[in-house]
This record gives C-alpha cells, sequence and structure tokens, in this order.
C-alpha cells in the first residue's frame, strides 16, 4: 500500500495533465501533498530548497526534458539524490522504459494516467521512500 501524506513533486508542463495527475493522486495516494513545476530546471530548484518523498517527471518538457532532469538530480549531493523518481509519459514505446530507467528513473506509467497504474509504480517505489522517510 503506499503510504499516505506523501509530499510529491509533480513535474509536467500540460495544464491538462497537471489536472489529470492530481484527480488520479488523489485516489492513488490519499492526503499526498502534490507541488507542481511545469519544467524540470523548477524541479532541480524545488528540490534542492524543499523536502518531498516522491517525483512524478513528465519526458518531454521545455528548458530542461524529463531525462535531463533525473540525471541532474541524480549528480547532486545529499539525500535528495536517491529519491524515487516515476516517469510519467505517453512515449511507451520498446526501449523507452530502459532508456528511463538507465538515467536514473525508479518506475515509469504511461499516459493517459490510470489510478491501478500510478498506484503501482507508487508501491514500486515505496521501499526507497519508506528507506527516505526512515533516513
Amino acid at each position: 500500500k503506499a503510504p499516505s501524506n506523501l509530499r510529491i513533486l509533480l513535474v509536467e508542463d500540460n495544464k491538462l495533465n497537471v489536472l489529470v495527475a492530481k484527480a488520479e493522486l488523489k485516489h492513488a495516494a490519499p492526503g499526498a501533498a502534490v507541488t507542481v513545476a511545469d519544467n524540470g530546471q523548477v524541479a532541480l530548484d524545488l528540490l534542492e530548497a524543499n523536502d518531498f518523498d516522491l517525483v512524478l517527471m513528465d519526458i518531454q518538457m521545455p528548458v530542461l526534458d524529463g531525462i535531463g532532469a533525473t540525471r541532474a538530480i541524480r549528480a547532486l549531493t545529499g539525500p535528495v539524490a536517491a529519491i524515487p523518481i516515476v516517469a510519467i509519459t505517453a512515449n511507451a514505446l520498446r526501449g523507452d522504459m530502459e532508456t528511463y530507467l538507465s538515467a536514473g528513473m525508479t518506475a515509469y506509467v504511461s499516459k493517459p494516467l490510470r489510478i491501478d497504474a500510478m498506484r503501482e509504480a507508487m508501491e514500486s517505489a515505496v521501499p526507497r521512500v519508506e528507506e527516505r522517510l526512515a533516513g
């Protein structure tokens, strides 16, 4: 079961996708506090200044895309470098998942987002989230 009261950073530049993701998260992670960043650079700035438990990362964004942002997060120092990052993307071609995982992402969810897929991805990230909460 996904932990409740998570602090989630949603990195997504499409306003409609943000609304959909927030609606799905109400069911997949009840009580979660969701902060939105509209590109990877904003996400990096927020991660350096705030504590989050989980990042939901779109892949295609302006300024800094999801893969670049993930690599930059993994290059940071301290606990933030190990934050679980779940890719959320419409790119579901063979090989895409391997690309995201090799960039340092923890799990992958394809768009359109569905509650069951969100919950499953968050549960796969839960051990990493629980390690962060315990540490």
